[in-house]
């Protein structure tokens, strides 16, 4: 035996030992308690060991040079193992690249419909499994890990499950996805002790073939490298029962006998292979490396089609790949095909219908043209189209004929129509029950939408309904996005079954350049030294409104052109703005936007834009994608640069739906006093009247979205240099600043303050207007002038500091206290205030059964769409704390005039962890960093003198 990385390994020698090397590496690993079994492929031919667990092997294995990684897994008979499988054999003549990767796929997908056959009550799809390749031009090899299910013996039960695999493809008709597997999967494999390659390694003897991960499974080149060893048993695996009695053959190492074929056979027709092929062959390799896909028709009838489409067009998909004599798959999705059967002595024509799908495809592949031929196909049907692009709306509108929800005031009962979620409400139904093919652009984005409060206002549960009864029942359900997570793909799945994943690989952006700065300020001089050159811009910023105004502003200054669109635009302007942007674009030096438009705007002119600018900011809480989409509105940029700014901040939010899931139980304990640690706590009451959170589509949405933005947030710029290295960009970074005393951050600061001011003076003369008046003005369908907004700000803000007298309203006074800190202090001591008991606990007690009382209204209600968001922001948490920290320090209420002595300030921030205070200082007294605390003359010192 020899000790290296950083194990123990047992070979075999010359000298006599009554047991072989892996029987005494096994007695061995059961002295230590190692659970996780490897052998090395080495001189001495095969050398055994075993770690404590997977993760310990794997921080050994990323030290290993890659000249060494002949790394083995071992299965222990009697271990507990995933489902897996060995899939290779000889091809009959030397096949180049891309017909290896072609035969890979279509392979994999013959494996899944015949696996699916088999065991249904397991199902598998694409995101289940994990795929290695170590095929070369002579050999397709395939390894097939799903740690989604588990046997609990390797040599029994999975061996048990793959020969009832086997049966049953030889019992069943014969199909050219049985036949295409049949003799390929090695048995051998389910033997005792036997051992699997593991990722990375090769053979001894054959260095040139490593297993790697299959670049066309977008879920293996994602997944953590533990996902692929098949012993690690994760907590969430579901174990599949099977009976050992079906093993009936004898044990073998070698493997069945492989069918006599020269080669693999198509499973498409041959005119549609020659028609793809011929396609694949016509631009050149080298120039345009291609994207290929795997798309499933699961029809009706159980007739199963798999057919392998290659996108090799740089501009993706395009009206006439999907038109042109049917040649691809899509013109197949489009209409339902019809077949006559004879039924009841006479013929019927049935069409089986196409699946729903799931498109992800980034901008500009054609999801656009997609969705108009599915129209012009199905003329027919009815259609909802729930979208959050203008583009797509408008074409809808105009070149097909739908309506326009805004153009219908009463009950939505109309054959073809274009919806936003906050309307959802409105549609009757029953009349969409039959024969409608529901369109959801823009997914990520929608099911954000469909978690805030914000755009749903006091119709948020009946859009939830909707939305999800509109899926449930439609014909057939479409879903486009450029950004299409996997947990997403999870979630619409989890509503019907008949959903299939599209995935167009090819990179839009591929060899785009990405200049990451560290300077916002240098950033914004090299905007300026670009528009010095005559370059045209077009700047996405999620920076706050009035910064990207007075970013605007400056640039106006210096003499260029351009636009500005935030949330303080006229809605108008926002309206003509998206729906003609080509043309707002003509004379333009610069377009600049913030969120409020970005999901609208498609800029599709070709020549304009030489290069585009992001400003992105952590604490606008706008995540990775939605900076990305931005920035990707313009589908022609002349220099392929992007420069982008993004501030360094970190954090540590729930990352995960787990972990989201236990943040929010954790703020209900503190809510309503009640303490329970079990990590499945969940928000509704059961039979027992205990919390649960349910499995329902609201929930899922919310966990995602949360888990989404937190994953932005805690580490915006490596997740953003992540996602654009996916999508093919080369990325390098700035690190050089302006120099101290440079005029652009001065400028920038002034101008705000320019901006601020005459925003303050409009509200102050701001006309009044009416409780109801501000209702209506309030629910954001209206267009609202500049006037009108003022006037709704000036509502507001005489509500928020419970303000009677309108000549209170000056511009000063907005000035001090229309900031959100005020108004949250306000709120605060307004609750701690005596006026609402007698003590600080007292108080606290009112805040703690007002939120309370609140939880448990909105949690036993018909739907639970609000409980979340008043978690996120319980006063009650957030007031607990103080009231400790004043009442240890001595303090009776928040304006107590007594004075604490410092060593009692020391004792106490000993407790809460901070022990450093100014030893100069003999005692401390209360102060208030806000102006509503301190000033005499704030709306609280004057509420609490009345």
């Amino acid at each position: 035996m020899t000790h290296k990385f950083e194990s123990t390994y047992f070979f075999k020698t010359d000298e006599d030992q009554p047991k072989g090397p892996q029987a005494r590496c096994h007695e061995w690993s059961d002295k230590n308690s190692h659970k996780f079994f490897v052998a090395i492929d080495g001189p001495r031919r095969f050398e055994y060991s075993s770690y404590k667990d997977p993760a310990r092997f794997l921080e050994a294995y990323a030290d290993v040079p890659d000249a060494e990684r002949c790394f083995f897994e071992q299965i222990r008979e009697g271990q507990a193992c995933n489902e897996y499988y060995d899939i290779d054999w000889t091809l009959g003549q030397v096949a180049d690249e891309s017909d290896i990767l072609r035969l890979e796929q279509q392979v994999f997908t013959a494996f899944l419909n015949v696996r699916n056959q088999h065991a249904p009550d397991y199902p598998l799809d694409i995101a289940h499994c994990r795929v290695l390749s170590a095929s070369n031009n002579k050999k397709i090899s395939l390894h097939i890990v799903i740690p989604t299910y588990v046997f609990e013996n390797n040599n029994m039960h999975m061996k048990a499950f793959v020969l009832a695999f086997q049966d049953t493809w030889k019992r069943s008709a014969p199909n050219e996805d049985s036949a295409l597997l049949e003799g390929h999967i090695d048995m051998g494999v389910y033997n005792r002790n036997r051992i699997m390659r593991i990722l990375g390694s090769c053979k001894l003897k054959e260095p040139s073939r490593p297993l790697l991960r299959a670049v066309w499974h977008e879920p293996s080149m994602v997944a953590e490298d533990e996902e692929f060893l098949i012993t690690n048993i994760g907590p969430d695996c579901i174990q599949v029962t099977c009976s050992t009695q079906e093993v009936v053959r004898a044990p073998s190492t070698s493997r069945s006998p492989r069918t006599c074929r020269d080669q693999v056979q198509s499973t498409m027709p041959q005119q549609l292979v020659d028609t793809v092929k011929a396609k694949f062959m016509q631009t050149p390799q080298a120039t345009h490396p291609a994207g290929v896909e795997v798309c499933k028709r699961d029809l009706a009838l159980a007739v199963e089609i798999e057919v392998v489409m290659a996108l090799q067009t740089p501009h993706g998909l395009t009206r006439a790949d999907i038109l042109d004599d049917a040649r691809f798959l899509p013109w197949n999705h489009l209409a339902p095909l019809e077949h006559l059967q004879l039924g009841h002595g006479k013929l019927e024509v049935r069409g089986p219908q196409p699946p729903s799908l799931l498109i992800r495809c980034d901008t500009g592949g054609g999801k656009t043209v997609y969705t108009e031929e599915l129209v012009k196909a199905n003329k027919k049907s009815r259609f909802v189209a729930i979208t959050c692009r203008r583009s797509l709306a408008d074409m809808l509108e105009e070149r097909l004929g739908f309506e326009n929800y805004q153009d219908i005031s009463d009950i939505i009962a109309c054959d073809w129509v274009v919806v936003q979620a906050e309307s959802l409400y409105k549609i009757n139904l029953k009349f969409y029950c039959e024969d409608t093919i529901l369109i959801l652009d823009e997914v990520s984005s929608l099911i954000k939408q469909m978690c805030s409060d914000k755009t749903h206002g006091n119709k948020h549960n009946l859009n939830l309904q909707v939305f999800e009864r509109l899926i449930q029942r439609a014909t057939r359900v479409i879903c486009l996005d450029a950004d299409l997570s996997d947990e997403e793909v999870e979630i619409m799945k989890s509503l019907r079954s008949d959903f299939i994943v599209w995935n167009n690989t090819f990179q839009q952006q591929k060899d785009d350049n990405v200049v990451l700065f560290d300077s916002k300020m240098k950033l914004i001089q090299e905007a300026l030294d670009l528009l010095r050159l005559h370059k045209r811009l077009w700047i996405s910023s999620t920076m706050s409104a009035r910064c990207t105004e007075a970013l605007h502003a400056m640039l106006t200054k210096a003499g260029y052109k351009g636009k500005c669109v935030t949330k303080n635009v006229d809605e108008a302007f926002k309206r003509d703005a998206s729906k003609d942007i080509n043309n707002v674009m003509a004379g333009l030096d610069y377009f600049i936007h913030t969120p409020t438009i970005s999901v609208g705007v498609d800029y599709n002119t070709k020549g304009h834009v030489d290069c585009v600018i992001g400003i992105f900011s952590t604490c606008s809480e706008v995540d990775v994608e939605s900076c990305m989409q931005m920035m990707r509105r313009v589908r022609h940029v002349n220099d392929k640069t992007y420069l982008v700014h993004v501030d360094a901040a970190i954090k540590d939010l729930p990352a995960t739906a787990p972990e989201v899931k236990d943040w929010i139980c954790n703020q209900l304990d503190i809510v309503t006093g009640k303490v329970r640690w079990s990590s499945t706590l969940k928000l509704q009451f059961d039979d027992a009247n205990n919390l649960t959170i349910p499995d329902d589509l609201y929930h899922r949405m919310y966990c995602h979205v949360m888990a989404k933005k937190h994953l932005s947030m805690n580490n915006f710029r490596s997740r953003l240099i992540r996602r654009m290295t996916q999508a093919g960009c080369i990325v390098t970074g700035r690190g050089d600043k302006l120099p101290r005393g440079h005029p652009i951050p001065k400028e920038l600061k002034e101008k705000e303050k320019e901006i601020a001011a005459a925003w303050h003076q409009q509200i102050a003369s701001a006309g009044a207007i009416s409780p109801d008046e501000f209702e209506r003005l309030s629910r954001g369908t209206r267009e609202l002038d500049s006037d009108q907004r003022a006037s709704v700000h000036r509502f507001a803000l005489m509500r928020a500091y419970d303000v009677q007298e309108h000549g209170t309203i000056t511009e000063e006074w907005v000035r001090t206290y229309d900031k959100p800190h005020e108004k949250e202090c306000y709120r605060n001591l307004m609750a701690l205030s005596p006026s609402c008991g007698p003590s600080l606990k007292s108080c606290l007690e009112v805040v703690q059964q007002r939120e309370d009382l609140g939880q448990d209204y909105s949690l036993r209600g018909p739907t639970t769409a609000d409980a979340h968001s008043r978690l996120e922001r319980s006063q009650f948490v957030k007031l607990g704390y103080v009231v400790d920290i004043l009442l240890a320090c001595g303090f009776e209420d928040p304006f107590a005039t007594n004075e604490v002595p410092a060593e009692d300030i020391k004792i106490l921030g000993a407790k809460i962890g901070t022990p450093e205070f100014n030893k100069r200082r003999t005692k401390y007294c209360l102060k208030h960093c806000s102006s509503v605390g301190s000033a005499n003359d704030s709306p609280l010192r004057r509420r609490s003198t009345q």
